[in-house]
């Protein structure tokens, strides 16, 4: 009684037991090291818990062998699992999921933020606030005289839009104009060019049948003489040796017929649509690509190669690889029997695969452990498996989810020979899911972020044959390589530089697309896409050489998607913009290019993915045609 009025009632009391209970799981279930609620907490020896990631990303800073904590400074060993070999806290874990599931229920008797009484509140969605049932009633008085504010905010955003639209509407107007000019100025340029095309291959015919008369003509006249001295012998020539000389001379004559003769015909003239030229050659069928094209054997000025006017060449390969004289001639060697194979090969389509089954396949890779492909079809988001003999459809697995193992964007695809494992990286989750052989969930590498180890939507994903896996972090514009167990390494294609203060990191790429890395783990071969350019590394990320421009020429690339490495170290562009894949040796040199815009066989809408076979036959995707070819 001596309280007074200091007394608190039951209901205060139960108030603030349940704020001050509150607050304390909340200090509970806190990361000392985030200073964020814990997630996925696991516990070190000294009973102290931290987030899974935070403990991952201590190890990385620091001695792979111990881990300190960073509440006591106690020193723990690190069991050889990792940090999953440490055991999860089910008491501060069932905390967090009481806090989410009562949160509401113990702070439901709080203080009217208005008029400080303790009571049941209302609380109002619009300022977060609390309050009690009669400060509710004239708080939402207030509100409604705010949407007379809000009316003149609306009236006034009206206007604004409308000349913002006048704006657009002018722009639009003058872009047509552009638009219109610039159509006229092309259709003239490909009227003048075709002009000049069909007078270069007139020319080239006019020479050819002034070759082709004056040849017959000199046959034509050895036939006449042979046919005479053959009817009426050599009885009217007195003299031996004038018997000898002439025919002699008769055969000469009908020799060098003969020989003129193979000339006829010689001259080739092909056309290539992509880059709007024609080439004519005066060469004999026997020559090699390889071999330097012979002139004409008439010395005429039309039979040498042309092309259409204003055209360039790609220049060579940026940067060089040096090596000692034995190991360039084995290398030279090596791939020039490999360019011979990819020249000769006829690249028709052998079989697709899942017709039908396929929706926007996204990726491909070779099964290392069996005679399969795998493809990844991003629309049903699932992994297909196939027979990569047969073709056979044999099973797949992934299902549409948000839970762990499920996929909302399966974009790129990657198999381990170390551990039998499938990597598939997910584009709108931001993270790679890893699978084993058989598509049964084992973990998630990363989560979205610009931070090391997390990304922002993840396409392309290789492995080398130690391990490592190698991510194209695309709209982080890097590389990131991690270990087998999704730890961070380093990164390629970025550096830090200096900026007022702070240490910007800058990225010589323009949204990395596609990645591949070479079969003896040494370098690392990147599809630039925003700057339509080949890049290569070394696995340790020091840059040795870029190849490529844009333009449609044989060695230049529109909007390169993705890259494929062989056996031998010889580079497969998928040139996605240009609908065809290109072959360049491992230094960049242009070999062979295959394919053209459509979707019959033998062509592509957009190339999306590349895999070669032990066998040296070539995967291909493509998205918009939902197929999968192999040549």
């Amino acid at each position: 009684m001596g309280n007074g009025n200091n007394a608190e009632t039951p209901r205060q009391s139960i108030t603030i037991l349940s704020s001050k209970g509150t607050e304390s799981l909340k200090e509970m279930v806190q990361c000392p090291i985030c200073l964020d609620r814990l997630h996925r907490p696991k516990m070190l020896p000294c009973q102290h818990a931290f987030c899974f990631l935070c403990l991952q990303n201590s190890v990385m800073k620091a001695d792979t062998s111990k881990l300190r904590c960073a509440k006591c400074r106690t020193e723990v060993p690190l069991p050889k699992e990792g940090i999953s070999g440490f055991p999860s806290s089910i008491h501060l874990q069932n905390i967090l999921d009481l806090l989410e599931s009562d949160y509401a229920s113990m702070d439901e008797l709080l203080q009217c933020c208005s008029c400080q009484t303790v009571s049941c509140t209302v609380f109002c969605e619009h300022c977060k606030l609390s309050y009690c049932p009669l400060c509710m009633a004239r708080h939402v008085e207030e509100l409604a005289k705010q949407l007379g504010q809000i009316a003149d905010q609306l009236e006034a955003t009206v206007e604004k839009i409308g000349l913002r639209y006048q704006k657009f509407e002018a722009s639009h107007s003058e872009l047509q104009a552009k638009l219109k000019a610039e159509a006229g100025r092309r259709v003239r340029w490909i009227r003048d060019s075709e002009s000049q095309l069909y007078s270069r291959m007139e020319a080239a015919k006019v020479a050819e049948e002034a070759g082709y008369k004056e040849v017959v003509q000199k046959v034509q006249g050895a036939v006449i003489s042979s046919r005479a001295f053959a009817a009426k012998g050599f009885d009217h020539i007195q003299d031996p040796s004038e018997k000898i000389r002439v025919f002699m001379q008769l055969h000469q004559e009908a020799g060098d017929a003969l020989s003129e003769g193979t000339t006829v015909g010689n001259t080739q003239i092909t056309f290539d649509p992509d880059a709007f030229s024609v080439t004519i050659e005066c060469r004999s069928d026997a020559v090699d690509e390889d071999t330097e094209t012979p002139s004409s054997p008439r010395g005429s000025p039309d039979c040498t190669t042309q092309s259409s006017p204003n055209a360039s060449l790609p220049g060579s390969p940026t940067g060089a690889l040096t090596t000692t004289p034995n190991q360039a001639e084995v290398q030279k060697q090596s791939a020039d029997a490999q360019s011979r194979l990819y020249r000769s090969k006829s690249f028709l389509t052998r079989t697709r695969l899942g017709s039908g089954l396929v929706q926007r396949p996204s990726g491909v890779a070779v099964s290392p452990w069996s005679s399969e492909i795998f493809v990844v079809s991003m629309d049903n988001h699932k992994v297909l498996t196939f027979d990569s003999t047969t073709g056979k459809f044999l099973r797949s697995f992934g299902s549409r989810g948000q839970q762990e193992g499920e996929f909302l964007c399966p974009f790129g695809i990657a198999l381990s020979s170390v551990g039998q494992e499938i990597l598939i990286t997910d584009k709108w989750k931001h993270c790679i899911h890893v699978f084993d052989k058989d598509g049964n969930f084992q973990r998630q590498i990363g989560m979205k972020g610009r931070s090391a180890g997390h990304f922002r939507s993840p396409e392309s994903i290789c492995i080398d044959n130690t391990g490592r896996i190698y991510v194209c972090d695309t709209c982080n514009h890097r590389i990131q390589v991690l270990d087998h167990d999704g730890i961070f390494l380093h990164e390629i294609g970025t550096h830090v530089q200096p900026e007022n203060a702070f240490n910007r990191s800058r990225s010589m790429f323009q949204e990395p697309t596609g990645i591949a890395v070479t079969q003896d783990a040494q370098r690392v071969v990147v599809c630039d896409f925003g700057s339509h350019r080949i890049h290569v590394f070394s696995t340790d990320g020091e840059h040795l050489f870029t190849f490529g421009q844009k333009g449609a020429l044989k060695g230049q690339f529109v909007h390169p998607e993705c890259v494929a490495v062989d056996s031998r170290g010889f580079i497969l562009v998928g040139d996605s913009g240009n609908g065809r894949v290109q072959i360049c040796r491992p230094d960049g040199r242009h070999v062979r290019t295959f394919g053209n815009k459509g979707s019959s066989n033998g062509q592509f809408s957009w190339i999306s993915s590349i895999a070669v076979t032990a066998n040296n036959e070539v995967v291909v995707s493509d998205f918009k045609n939902h197929s999968v070819q192999v040549f």
